[in-house]
């Protein structure tokens, strides 16, 4: 406590915010312009999703592009091409393919668990449930921050789902969520209206149940993550 009285009488606080969509769309763009390449507004946005909204992570991404795109300009199919593809983005798109019921696209698990999930899964045309999950085994990420991840995209949606369906408009998530970028907004209205509200209040149940599954039992984390998926496939 002494030391915050310390800061509050003798600092001063300073916010440092990711900056909003135009903003950062124009610096995007600048960074490119640097290389000597052109870029489209909506390779920006793609990239902005794929690699997040800080600097940090954004400048290696742009001087990929800018040395591996042949032409003059980077297009949006050049950035799902050759940009690293942060886990929150790959979570987005597993619920995505969830919202549109392409459950080939949702996850894949690796090594000897693909044989026994697609078995379950084609059964149900979820032969799939199969590349973003193994995606995200590969690139090492922990299954319960997956989860994580999960519950929060299910959050969102749920919100989402409950803007449309009690008339209270996107600025209803983007304020409730703090999202700067209207596309993503876009992207998370349109994936509610392939839930209904009764299953998205389900969904976020049963990532709470998992993530307390991961913390207080001995169950395999990845076996847990793997029956939350056919859960969430199943509706």
């Amino acid at each position: 406590t002494k030391i915050m009285k310390a800061v509050a009488k003798y600092g001063k606080v300073i916010n440092f915010t990711s900056q909003g969509q135009a903003p950062l769309v124009k610096w995007i763009s600048k960074r490119f312009a640097a290389l000597g390449k052109a870029v489209t507004p909506d390779a920006c946005l793609a990239l902005i999703y794929s690699s997040g909204e800080l600097m940090s992570g954004l400048i290696p991404e742009i001087e990929k592009l800018g040395a591996g795109v042949r032409g003059d300009t980077v297009t949006a199919q050049d950035v799902e091409r050759m940009a690293l593809r942060r886990p929150e983005a790959r979570i987005f798109d597993m619920t995505d393919c969830l919202a549109a019921r392409d459950y080939d696209g949702a996850a894949r698990i690796p090594e000897a668990r693909v044989f026994e999930m697609t078995d379950q899964l084609a059964a149900r045309d979820y032969d799939g449930a199969c590349r973003t999950l193994a995606d995200l085994m590969a690139m090492g990420e922990e299954p319960i921050v997956t989860v994580a991840g999960i519950g929060m995209q299910m959050r969102r949606l749920y919100a989402a789902r409950l803007a449309i369906d009690e008339k209270l408009g996107p600025d209803f998530v983007k304020e409730l969520y703090k999202i700067n970028y209207g596309f993503i907004i876009d992207k998370l209205m349109r994936a509610a209206r392939g839930f209904t509200l009764e299953a998205l209040e389900r969904a976020v149940e049963l990532c709470a149940e998992t993530d307390y599954a991961m913390k207080s039992s001995s169950a395999d984390d990845t076996e847990l993550l793997c029956d939350l998926l056919i859960k969430l496939a199943a509706g």
